[in-house]
């Protein structure tokens, strides 16, 4: 034990050493690979055991209901001291006092022979056995590796308290979930189900004013003098041309109207989300209309950190417009064999889906048709199969 006078607040003065043989020191317990919780300290008995011929030789002993932690301090074999400072409140002056290092090591109880066990506890006896061995005749090398293997190695009722205690805070919001399920069902056009003519099911002017169907007067009206013609000649696409070919002589402005909006529609899904970016965005989806390009930059877009972007909600709310504009425009029949032709990221049967939450019927599930009266109405959103 060494006592200091305390000559300032930076400075002391060792009076004298004493040595720590002759003396009964403390100890700092440290637990191999894992670190004791309160409770465990205070459920724990402690007791140390001494040799009568070199009492500097001490073993300790760590136990509580569940484990026994053993260890052996030897305090002439230490090269360097641990000291505790310690200051007397009144005198001011200072004692150092060494303590002693131990390092505890979990102790495995001797099994009966009549007991069964699981082979999760002989692998970890084995283990356990296994690292013991190694710390006491294994090289540099097996030792450091013995050492961290053991480190790696997860304690499975700590691992399991700690996730009790993290799930205990955790709440499910049932009615949130509710409503992330039911977000598709709120991209779909209002359905009109008391009518009793086909064409106000789904009323045009629900999709698209009169101003914006007067902007697309004038390239309908190109379109219905100068076809036929290739989608090479006209930079249509081959869907749009094939469309009013079917309609032969029941093509008029309006449908033509319709469908250059399809048109448009499918222009902007297909492009790449980069080039969302681009400043000549509306020219590239409608050059025929700045009120269709304008409609659609704002319908079906939406904010994010990167600017104005397209996501997968948009992109079905982009294809439930596109499978109702083509059933409007072509005698309420879409086939969405050929629909799904310039969709390549929706497959016919994603697409029967939704066709069958618009009120649509079929009977080959290629073919759709709007007629009354209506199916049932049904949910976009398809819960997956536990």
């Amino acid at each position: 034990m060494d006592t200091v006078n305390s000559l300032g607040e930076n400075s002391c003065k060792i009076k004298k050493v004493v040595s720590a043989s002759k003396l009964i020191n403390p100890l700092l317990i440290n637990v191999d690979n894992r670190t004791l919780t309160d409770e465990e300290i205070n459920n724990c008995k402690c007791s140390w055991f001494e040799d009568e011929e070199d009492r500097s030789i001490r073993v300790v002993s760590l136990s509580n209901k569940k484990n026994t932690y053993e260890g052996t301090t030897e305090i002439k074999r230490n090269l360097c001291k641990t000291v505790l400072v310690l200051q007397n409140k009144k005198t001011k002056k200072v004692q150092l006092i060494e303590v002693g290092e131990c390092r505890l090591g979990r102790v495995t109880k001797k099994r009966s022979l009549q007991t069964n066990y699981d082979n999760d506890d002989i692998e970890a006896t084995y283990e356990e056995n296994r690292s013991l061995l190694l710390k006491a005749f294994g090289s540099k090398r097996s030792k450091r590796i013995s050492d961290m293997g053991s480190k790696m190695r997860i304690n499975s009722e700590m691992m399991t308290s700690q996730i009790e205690h993290s799930a205990a805070d955790v709440t499910v919001n049932l009615r949130e979930l509710e409503l992330a399920d039911s977000t598709l069902d709120t991209c779909l056009p209002l359905c009109h189900r008391n009518v009793t003519s086909i064409t106000d099911v789904y009323p045009l002017h629900d999709f698209l004013t009169q101003p914006q169907l007067d902007s697309l007067e004038d390239e309908a009206f190109t379109v219905a003098t100068l076809m036929p013609f290739t989608a090479e000649e006209s930079g249509y696409s081959q869907f749009f041309i094939d469309a009013i070919e079917r309609l032969q002589n029941k093509v008029n402005t309006e449908r033509i109207k319709i469908l250059l909006f399809v048109e448009a529609l499918l222009r902007f899904i297909n492009l790449p989300l980069k080039k969302l970016r681009k400043s000549d965005l509306g020219w590239r989806i409608s050059p025929f209309s700045t009120e269709i390009a304008k409609k659609i930059l704002e319908e079906f877009m939406i904010d994010s950190a990167g600017g104005r972007t397209r996501n997968v909600v948009m992109d079905d709310k982009i294809v439930i417009h596109l499978i109702i504009l083509v059933t409007i425009s072509c005698d309420f029949v879409c086939n969405l064999d050929e629909l799904s032709k310039y969709l390549p990221k929706f497959s016919v049967v994603k697409m029967g889906q939704m066709a069958r939450a618009l009120c649509l019927s079929s009977r080959d599930k290629i073919t759709w048709f709007l007629k009354l009266p209506l199916p049932p109405a049904r949910s976009f959103y398809m819960r997956k199969r536990k």
